[in-house]
C-alpha cells in the first residue's frame, strides 16, 4: 500500500490548478449542453462562464444576468418585453411586424405557463461526476 500525505498550505498552487481544471471541463460540458439543447441565442450567457478560485474553494459562475432563469426556469411574470423581442430576433430570424407579435406571443406565453428550466448546470455537473466515478 502507498500512503500518500500532501501538506495542504505547502500544495496550495497545486489544489488551484486542479479546482481550476475541473471547473474548466464543466463549462466544457455546460456549453456543451447549452449546444445540444439550443439554447444559445446572442452567445453572452454561452461565454460568460468564470472560475474563481481560492485556496481549497472553487466556484463556477455565470455572469449573464438571465442565468438562473434558463437553469432553474421561473414562475409566471411578465418579462422584459425588449429582451423578448432581441431573442426573437436573433434566435427565430424574424424583423419588424412580425418579430414584435411574436415576441408579444412568447410574453404572453410566460405570463400564463412560466418557463421551464433547461438545467445545463445540475445536467452537466452530474455527467462530470459520473465520469469520474461518483455519482450525484
Amino acid at each position: 500500500m502507498i500512503r500518500l500525505k500532501l501538506d495542504i498550505e505547502d500544495n496550495l498552487p497545486f489544489f488551484k490548478a486542479l479546482i481550476e481544471a475541473v471547473g474548466e471541463r464543466l463549462i466544457e460540458l455546460m456549453q456543451r449542453d447549452l449546444e445540444r439543447k439550443d439554447a444559445i441565442a446572442t452567445g453572452y450567457l454561452y461565454r460568460s462562464f468564470k472560475i474563481k478560485a481560492e485556496g481549497l474553494d472553487g466556484k463556477v459562475i455565470n455572469e449573464a444576468p438571465y442565468s438562473a432563469v434558463l437553469e432553474f426556469g421561473c414562475v409566471p411574470h411578465t418579462p422584459p418585453y425588449d429582451a423578448i423581442l432581441k431573442w426573437v430576433m436573433i434566435k427565430k430570424g424574424e424583423v419588424g411586424e412580425e418579430a414584435e407579435t411574436a415576441a408579444w406571443r412568447v410574453l404572453k406565453k410566460i405570463e400564463r405557463e412560466a418557463y421551464e428550466g433547461r438545467f445545463y448546470a445540475r445536467d452537466s455537473l452530474r455527467e462530470l461526476v459520473r465520469r469520474g466515478g461518483g455519482r450525484l
